[in-house]
């Protein structure tokens, strides 16, 4: 771990772009695959404690709009679905890097049929990475046993139009 994640969590919030990742389960996170997803913001309410993911998953060829929840456990985020559709049983997010303008997390997530998936994944506001932050994601990448064949480039494949206006199930609920 580089950092100690609870002092970093406020950081976690605005736009982000997903520009690489790397899965024990490279057919979940090729083109059409079930982590065919492509992030655009983090926003927390501190009301509730919840985190809110924005992002598209791909369907059919489709940019559908989704968001998850996540609630903070024991120093990892536990995501908690809040929209039906197709989608895992159990996910975890748990930052493992965070600075102000880059994410490096690691993904847990049993689908539907029990399949067991650990996803590594760098986050940044803007569209490139530096050498030195693509360095830490592969330093974790290995870290996690995660073969270096099983890296995809996310951004190059990203044609998802910008979520506007941003929608939140929790400010809808809101008084």
């Amino acid at each position: 771990m580089y950092i100690l994640w609870s002092s970093q969590i406020f950081k976690i919030k605005g736009n982000y772009n997903l520009i690489y990742m790397a899965s024990t389960n490279p057919n979940k996170t090729v083109e059409g695959g079930e982590f065919d997803v492509y992030m655009r913001e983090i926003k927390y309410f501190p009301e509730s404690q919840l985190f809110q993911f924005a992002f598209y998953f791909k369907y059919n060829g489709k940019c559908l709009p989704r968001y998850a929840y996540a609630d903070r456990k024991e120093g990892s985020l536990f995501i908690k679905n809040l929209f039906i559709g197709l989608g895992p049983l159990y996910d975890a997010f748990q930052p493992v890097y965070v600075t102000e303008d880059t994410i490096i997390g690691l993904y847990s997530n049993v689908n539907l049929h029990g399949i067991a998936s650990m996803t590594v994944e760098l986050f940044t506001r803007s569209t490139s990475v530096t050498q030195e932050e693509f360095d830490i994601f592969l330093d974790f990448v290995r870290q996690q046993e995660i073969l270096e064949e099983n890296l995809v480039y996310v951004s190059g494949r990203d044609n998802c139009p910008v979520l506007s206006p941003t929608f939140s199930v929790l400010q809808a609920l809101s008084p």
